[in-house]
């Protein structure tokens, strides 16, 4: 008597454990992860660096050698402050780090532009 009883539970008990093995492994049960909506900061980042690439590009192309190494080191230093602000959003002080750094990158550039046409290498 007590089998038979085992035997009606069994595939009630299947069922179940297929269920939820199914639940388990599911790939809609997971909503997809969605990358934070940037911050007000990032935004100006993100603003200030396309203000920045526009008003390099419409400097003179002609530029120095001897200007090169420190061009490439503001423009490092412009990556790293924005990698900081990506990692810390809310940080207000890394914005003016990078207007900052823009600056000076622009001011560089003009004067390797302006020595460029004038001839010199220094």
């Amino acid at each position: 008597p007590q089998r038979s009883r085992l035997r009606g539970w069994l595939p009630l008990g299947t069922a179940l454990a297929a269920s939820l093995a199914v639940y388990a492994v599911a790939p809609w049960r997971q909503a997809p992860l969605q990358a934070p909506a940037p911050s007000t900061l990032q935004l100006q980042a993100a603003a200030m660096t396309e203000q920045y690439q526009q008003a390099v590009a419409s400097l003179p192309g002609g530029r120095a050698a001897a200007w090169q190494p420190a061009l490439h080191e503001l423009d490092e230093s412009a990556a790293q402050i924005r990698a900081a602000l990506a990692q810390d959003p809310r940080a207000p002080h890394l914005l003016g780090q990078l207007k900052r750094t823009y600056a000076l990158r622009l001011e560089l550039t003009r004067q390797a532009a302006q020595a460029a046409a004038a001839g010199m290498t220094t």
